[in-house]
């Protein structure tokens, strides 16, 4: 007969691989949006107006990934598992920007394409 205590750590394990993958995909999910979704064309702008740094990050997806990841695990995972979370982090932002990377790759005209900043002053 299984060990009632062995079987619960099998399923919390399970159910922890199963909220990475949720959450690699949000974090890619989300990371596109707000660096090449239509919709955030006018905040990106803006942004960029407002502030040089800023604006290259909303531009850059693996640096929007990489701050989308950290708030994701955050505020998925409880703060006392604060090593799991660093990995958790690092785990989630490769295979989303492979993700993206192979998205790009498969639905864009050219090939893969990196997002450039406007010119300045346009």
């Amino acid at each position: 007969m299984p060990n009632p205590k062995e079987t619960s750590l099998q399923m919390e394990n399970l159910m922890d691989l199963l909220m990475l993958v949720v959450m690699i995909l949000a974090v890619e999910q989300i990371s596109h949006y707000l660096t090449e979704g239509e919709i955030f064309t006018n905040p990106r702008a803006w942004i960029l107006g407002k502030n040089d740094f800023l604006g290259q990050l909303v531009y850059c997806f693996e640096c929007t990934s990489f701050w989308v990841s950290v708030a994701v695990v955050l505020l998925v995972w409880p703060f006392e598992r604060w090593a799991w979370n660093v990995v958790a982090i690092f785990a989630i932002l490769v295979p989303a920007q492979f993700i993206h990377g192979a998205r790009q790759w498969l639905f864009a005209d050219d090939g893969p394409t990196q997002k450039r900043l406007p010119p300045p002053g346009d």
